[in-house]
C-alpha cells in the first residue's frame, strides 16, 4: 500500500518535499487549530515516516492562527527530540508567542526563522 504524501485540512496543508522533509503551510483562515487537528498531523507524520524520525518546516508566514491550549499540550507531550522542526514566521506577534512557548516548555529540536530558504538549509543539513 502506498501512503499519500499529502495532508489537507481547514488549517494546514502538508506535503513531502523530496529534499527530505515535510512542508507544513498554515492556511490564512479563521478555522480553529484544535486538539484533533494536532492529533491528525502527528498521525500523518508518524505513519508517513514509518515511525522514524522526521523533519518538518512549519510555514506560518501571513498567518496568526495559533493552536488551542489542548493542542499545544498534546504537541509538547508527544514531540520527540529526534525529530527536527523549523518554524518560519515574519509576524512579530507570532515570533514572540512561539519563542515564549518553546522556551517555557524547553523544546530543543525546534528553531525559528524569518526566511524559508534559511529554514530549508538548516533542516536539510546533518
Amino acid at each position: 500500500m502506498k501512503i499519500s504524501k499529502k495532508y489537507e485540512s481547514d488549517v494546514v496543508s502538508i506535503h513531502w518535499d523530496e529534499r527530505g522533509f515535510f512542508l507544513l503551510k498554515m492556511k490564512n483562515t479563521n478555522a480553529e487549530y484544535d486538539l484533533q487537528e494536532t492529533i491528525d498531523q502527528f498521525d500523518y507524520f508518524i505513519t508517513t515516516s514509518n515511525n522514524t524520525p522526521y523533519k518538518v518546516i512549519v510555514n506560518t508566514v501571513e498567518n496568526l492562527v495559533l493552536p488551542t491550549d489542548e493542542s499545544l499540550q498534546y504537541f509538547f507531550k508527544h514531540n520527540k527530540e529526534e525529530n527536527k522542526i523549523a518554524i518560519v514566521t515574519t509576524q512579530l506577534p507570532m515570533q514572540l508567542i512561539v519563542r515564549f512557548m518553546y522556551k517555557y516548555e524547553n523544546v530543543q529540536n525546534t528553531k525559528m526563522f524569518r526566511d524559508l530558504e534559511e529554514a530549508i538549509q538548516w533542516i536539510i543539513k546533518d
